[in-house]
């Protein structure tokens, strides 16, 4: 066996599908404005559910004109395919398992997968044909099989569920609660989920002893909420996650080239307490992989997670440090008012005697406006649904009403509003940033 510390490098290297990616410099400038993804860290999360410093989308820009062919394209049509409570039973249909094969076939002939099947059988030593790898990684990625975790006994988990769609632990029984994200580490995944509101970014939450956070283009450790719905698109939990994270722009057959390296390593007892040290592209990480625990207590042969943990190195562009607020960046390049209803104000922070927050839209078109079955959303996709009609050139305010934790919030400290179409179309996004009491803010 000749274990090789550099082939996580090597595949990554290897990896022309990658999206390349930019942060912002100090200054707030985009150190690449080109890139294909705009990754916007801002600052580092609070540490509870309940706040939000983030006042932006964690994805600025992402080119995702590339979603439409190849492994992406067949990466995203499996994450349908699961249920997103960890204790529902999965089955799956004909054209599902079709789907798994059809992102088998393309993965497998990438080159980043080329490389892992090599070293596993050259550097680990470890006989096996291509046909046999094939239903390895069925196996260890989609086979569904039972976690003995402690007294947390689990059916129908499979590790891509768990790593590239995310599991959400809430009683479904009760109405809207909070409840714990399980897994959920794709950045497609995430980038898709917060371009429709599902999930909301609330900073970043690494542990680097001695050093501020940084802006690692190619990571995000981060805090986030998720909020999940019913088949009739009601909300029925909001589930948080304290720390997780993914690598950014990596593709599909990158992310599975590494875990499936870190799956047969740990298999050969390479890894220490779960993790293998490795360097990428100057970076040191901790990639955690978990096999699944089986009804003896032992280690199985399905992935139950894996992930990256940045551990430090590189020549990466620092974050403020606590207490020094986000980088500071006009808002206006994000800004999103092409009508024919825009916002116009917003009180997102209510004195006592006042009714409570409101949003108010403006008609700048010349005919009357239906607004029935439009809505309003804040940062974390909560929504505020609208009714009425605007006259041509009329303002008129909605008061947002925060009656449960599942319902539209004005944060203080900064956010986001958006104004959509019944369809889901996008009118208007605006951002603010530290509301003060009682003061109105104007995007007019």
């Amino acid at each position: 066996m000749a274990a090789d510390p550099n082939i996580y490098d090597k595949i990554w290297e290897a990896d022309t599908n990658r999206f390349s990616v930019s942060v912002r410099d100090t200054e707030g400038n985009w150190v690449d404005p080109d890139a294909d993804i705009l990754l916007d860290h801002q600052v580092k999360a609070a540490g509870d559910k309940w706040t939000d410093l983030a006042v932006r989308p964690l994805f600025h820009k992402v080119k995702d004109e590339r979603f439409v062919d190849g492994t992406y394209a067949a990466l995203i049509q499996l994450f349908d395919n699961y249920l997103v409570n960890y204790r529902d039973p999965e089955e799956f249909t004909e054209q599902e398992n079709d789907e798994i094969n059809k992102f088998l076939d393309l993965l497998l002939d990438t080159e980043p997968m080329k490389i892992a099947y090599d070293y596993i059988v050259n550097g680990l030593r470890k006989p096996i044909s291509k046909d046999e790898f094939r239903r390895d990684i069925n196996q260890i990625w989609f086979e569904p099989f039972t976690n003995y975790f402690g007294d947390d006994i689990v059916d129908y988990c499979s590790g891509f569920e768990h790593v590239f769609v995310g599991e959400g632990k809430f009683n479904p029984r009760g109405g809207p609660r909070w409840g714990e994200i399980s897994g959920y580490h794709n950045w497609v995944k995430f980038y898709l989920d917060e371009a429709k509101g599902r999930v909301n970014f609330l900073g970043t939450q690494y542990k680097l002893p001695g050093i501020s956070e940084v802006q690692n283009p190619h990571v995000v450790t981060l805090q986030m909420t998720w909020i999940l719905s019913n088949m009739a698109g009601d909300p029925v939990a909001q589930i948080f996650k304290q720390r997780g994270g993914f690598f950014v722009g990596v593709s599909p057959e990158c992310d599975f080239a590494l875990g499936t390296v870190a799956y047969y390593e740990s298999v050969q007892n390479l890894t220490t307490n779960e993790r293998r040290a490795v360097t990428i592209q100057g970076g040191n990480y901790n990639l955690v992989i978990f096999r699944e625990t089986t009804k003896d207590k032992e280690r199985g042969k399905h992935i139950r997670s894996f992930y990256p943990e940045f551990r430090g190195g590189g020549d990466f562009e620092p974050l403020p440090r606590p207490g020094s607020g986000p980088i500071s960046r006009p808002l206006e390049d994000v800004q999103i008012q092409s009508g024919p209803v825009v916002v116009a104000a917003a009180l997102p922070n209510p004195e006592r005697s006042e009714s409570g927050e409101w949003v108010e839209l403006k008609n700048i078109s010349s005919t009357p406006i239906a607004l029935d079955g439009w809505f309003l959303t804040d940062k974390a996709g909560r929504r505020r649904i609208l009714e009425g009609t605007l006259a041509p050139d009329e303002q008129k305010q909605f008061i947002v009403r925060t009656n449960s934790p599942l319902s539209m919030q004005l944060g203080n400290s900064g956010g986001q509003i958006g104004l959509y179409q019944p369809d889901g179309e996008m009118i208007a996004s605006v951002f603010y940033k530290k509301a003060a009491e009682g003061k109105v803010i104007n995007f007019l």
